[in-house]
């Protein structure tokens, strides 16, 4: 329902249009709504992002909630240690060739 929500918005080649404070409040209160639904975070980690790492961190750590990271290798030499190191966080690995096999283990770990 959120990633519907995410690609659906309109974002330039500047980022979004909403101001910082107000998009920090809304991802947090996301991962909060997450947390009482007990749902799980999907996040894209192909690139190192401060922001998509500060909201694994506080996902993991503040609610528990578990968190699976998208990741394509061509993107870059190795997943951030950080992520890759967790052995809590599940990584799936996939080329843009194969999102379909991506969305496929994807379906996949979402029903253990």
């Amino acid at each position: 329902m959120l990633a519907g929500a995410v690609t659906s918005e309109h974002i330039g080649d500047h980022g979004e249009s909403l101001m910082p404070r107000d998009i920090f409040e809304r991802d947090l209160r996301w991962i909060e709504e997450a947390a009482d639904a007990n749902g799980v975070l999907v996040a894209e980690v192909s690139t190192p992002s401060t922001g998509v790492g500060y909201e694994i961190g506080f996902a993991r750590y503040r609610f528990g909630i578990r968190v699976i990271g998208l990741y394509r290798p061509a993107y870059t030499k190795r997943c951030s240690a950080m992520i890759s190191g967790d052995s809590e966080i599940r990584l799936i690995e996939y080329d843009d060739g194969s999102i379909d096999t991506a969305i496929a283990k994807l379906s996949r770990i979402l029903s253990e």
